[in-house]
């Protein structure tokens, strides 16, 4: 797959893992710290800034209470299942521990989230590159539960 990915093929894309339309689309920029890398966690100043890279995602809301993620850019895990009340860190869950933990801090804050989702991932920004790969990613999935489930969130 290139870089440069359009919505109509996020759309076929899900529609060919999970057999289904998506509900929605969504996009999640990566960044890039221009100063201040490393410091943010440490107390210091940070210039983060929004680049053209991110996440792109697809989804939709199930009537059980399964979770089903799939990754293009990890397509040979195919789609790895979790059912919702297990969104604790486990490693055979590989990549989908990021959006895990999202939907479990979510539920820690009072937000319902009481169905399972389909997820369709894929990011064109290289992995371990220094842009948050792991940050687009977790943002996605705030912002896909946001709209499936109606939340009142505060960026």
């Amino acid at each position: 797959m290139s870089n440069v990915i359009s919505v109509k093929q996020i759309r076929a894309d899900f529609a060919k893992i999970f057999g289904v339309e998506a509900d929605h689309t969504f996009f999640s920029p990566g960044r890039i710290n221009l100063i201040g890398e490393h410091t943010d966690y440490n107390g210091g100043h940070v210039f983060p800034a929004a680049i053209s890279l991110g996440t792109y995602g697809a989804a939709r809301k199930r009537d059980d209470q399964l979770l089903r993620f799939f990754s293009e850019n990890f397509e040979e895990k195919g789609i790895i299942e979790v059912p919702l009340e297990n969104l604790h860190f486990e490693p055979e869950h590989n990549w989908t521990n990021y959006p895990k933990g999202v939907l479990h801090f979510l539920q820690e804050a009072g937000h319902t989230i009481d169905r399972g989702m389909d997820i369709y991932v894929y990011g064109n920004i290289p992995n371990g590159s220094g842009l948050s790969s792991s940050a687009s990613l977790e943002l996605l999935t705030g912002v896909i539960a946001e709209k499936l489930f109606d939340l009142q969130l505060e960026r």
